[in-house]
């Protein structure tokens, strides 16, 4: 009895005195308690074990997962389903909310601390977020220091009655992407206002724009030519084929080409002109469209109709 458990010992000593004393008859017994005694011993310890490195696990995961919000610029909360800030972490974002100490954002309502215009909104989305179990979200700008910041709000169910509110400056991608727009529309003015003649085609042979002086010599409105095949509506039969290799000959070069030949406008009358064609590329080197300059030289016929 040498193997017994510790515990199994003592059982049995405070019952027959000394271990000698056990009955034979029970032994048999006596062994199979102590197994389970063992037994017991050993998933107690593999559930420690495990229970031990999971809590290590979850340490780890949780470090993590606070290293990473901590490196993101965006502002986070932790609400209920009132809006109440139970956690947060301000971010970058502190002119957000007027650089207020943190111990005072803790039980406020988050739709309070901002502009009322905009509580009004994250009152409405949390609203919808509870009721739907979705991801909702909305943009809204703020007025600053002599302009205006622009931020989007993406409120997040995780579990009953708790949500995340992450809030991204959206400053730099809306005025990068105003600035694109007045370049468009600069470019696009230019474009349109000269006197010059324009045209834009897609690889496809669709005409994607043609200026206005151009339209104007044709004889077209623009509704008229848009999206059109431009070799079927303006190329004389004879001249197609050749302008169909030219059209090649700069995709497969990728370079600008100078050629002439005879387009048709609206009356039928064929006009002499010189083409400047040079393909615009798209960023992983394929053709976004052809950009022509064309000068016409002089109507050569009225084709019969």
């Amino acid at each position: 009895m040498k193997d017994f458990h510790s515990l199994l010992k003592r059982q049995l000593k405070k019952i027959f005195g000394t271990l000698d004393k056990v009955p034979p008859e029970i032994e048999d017994f006596i062994h199979a308690v102590n197994s389970a005694y063992h037994e017991f011993d050993t998933e107690r310890e593999m559930l420690e074990r495990s229970l031990e490195l999971s809590s290590q696990e979850m340490l780890q995961i949780n470090a993590e997962m606070r290293a990473v919000f901590q490196a993101l610029p965006d502002m986070l909360f932790v609400v209920d389903e009132k809006g109440t800030i139970l956690d947060h972490k301000t971010g970058t974002l502190s002119d957000l909310y007027q650089k207020m100490p943190d111990g005072h954002m803790l039980g406020k309502l988050v739709q309070n601390i901002p502009i009322p215009d905009v509580g009004e909104k994250f009152h409405a989305t949390l609203h919808e977020v509870h009721e739907k179990g979705i991801i909702c979200s909305f943009e809204y700008s703020l007025p600053m220091e002599g302009h205006h910041a622009y931020y989007e709000a993406r409120i997040v169910p995780v579990m009953k009655n708790r949500f995340v509110i992450i809030i991204r400056n959206m400053t730099e991608k809306v005025l990068a992407e105003e600035n694109l727009i007045k370049e468009r529309d600069f470019t696009n003015t230019l474009v349109q206002s000269s006197p010059a003649f324009i045209l834009a085609v897609e690889p496809s042979g669709r005409v994607m724009m043609m200026n206005k002086s151009l339209l104007q010599s044709l004889g077209y409105s623009e509704d008229e030519v848009r999206g059109v095949d431009y070799i079927r509506t303006f190329i004389p039969i004879p001249y197609r084929k050749m302008t169909l290799e030219k059209i090649r000959s700069i995709t497969d070069l990728k370079k600008p080409l100078l050629y002439e030949n005879l387009i048709r406008a609206k009356t039928g009358k064929e006009l002499l002109v010189e083409w400047q064609v040079r393909p615009v590329m798209k960023n992983d080197g394929s053709i976004d469209y052809y950009l022509s300059l064309i000068h016409i030289s002089e109507p050569t016929r009225q084709a019969e109709i």
